[in-house]
């Protein structure tokens, strides 16, 4: 089983007139300093719009047609959350926090620099525009835990060059003389001869939240083993 913290949605709703705000307008004015946006717009998308990444640079913020829970996600979630964390992090709240979808773009005098600031940003966004209200609890999740087999595990070490890793400014692997380009690290491949997948340079971590992506509740890391490994999985 696994601890999580969950946000409970006790009161939200609409409200967005003008599609435009700017700190220092709300009616109410907060008894303390509060970390906000200096100017928020936020517009609905069409029932038939699906959500984008958004893009994102000092100082500016831009969602494309996300959903509420994926805001209260954003804005309460933490680095590492796993995959059906996620997934229970929200509770509560109309039907439509998961369907109707919004544009939300955004501008602060300073550069976001943290996780932990961008957070408390949308938070005020939650909490000015869509009158979010909340209580966290929490709830235990099941799990599956990957474990050595005993006599211990036999994987094979990623040795050097038999994948390719990917760094900022450098370019993905190229196809040559008519040959597959050679594996990203990290990367999971369908085999061409025998089915299933073959792994490259992945960690034991990484390998569980793939993992995760695909079972009904999330996998936990309990072999104990360190560094990157090369291997097969049937399927």
């Amino acid at each position: 089983m696994r601890i999580t913290a969950t946000v409970v949605l006790t009161c939200l709703c609409v409200n967005i007139p003008g599609h435009t705000y700017q700190s220092g307008q709300s009616a109410s004015k907060p008894k303390r300093e509060v970390t906000r946006f200096e100017v928020v717009s936020i517009k609905p998308c069409s029932n038939d719009s699906r959500g984008g990444s958004g893009k994102e640079s000092p100082g500016r913020l831009r969602l494309d047609c996300i959903t509420v829970d994926n805001l209260v996600s954003q804005a309460f979630g933490t680095a590492g959350i796993s995959p059906h964390e996620v997934e229970a992090m929200v509770k509560g709240g109309p039907a439509w926090v998961s369907s109707r979808r919004f544009t939300i773009e955004a501008v602060t005098k300073e550069p976001v620099t943290t996780r932990e600031l961008r957070s408390l940003l949308l938070q005020d966004v939650l909490e000015q525009r869509f009158q979010l209200r909340v209580h966290e609890e929490t709830r235990m999740l099941p799990v599956y835990e990957l474990i050595q087999v005993p006599g211990g595990a036999k994987l094979q070490r990623t040795k050097d060059g038999s994948c390719v890793q990917l760094g900022e400014g450098k370019p993905g692997p190229q196809s040559s003389g008519g040959k597959a380009p050679p594996p990203v690290c990290g990367d999971f491949r369908r085999a061409r001869l025998w089915g299933g997948v073959d792994v490259y340079g992945v960690s034991m971590g990484l390998l569980c939240r793939r993992l995760s992506n695909g079972l009904d509740r999330d996998v936990v890391d309990k072999t104990g083993l360190q560094g990157i490994y090369d291997f097969h999985l049937d399927t």
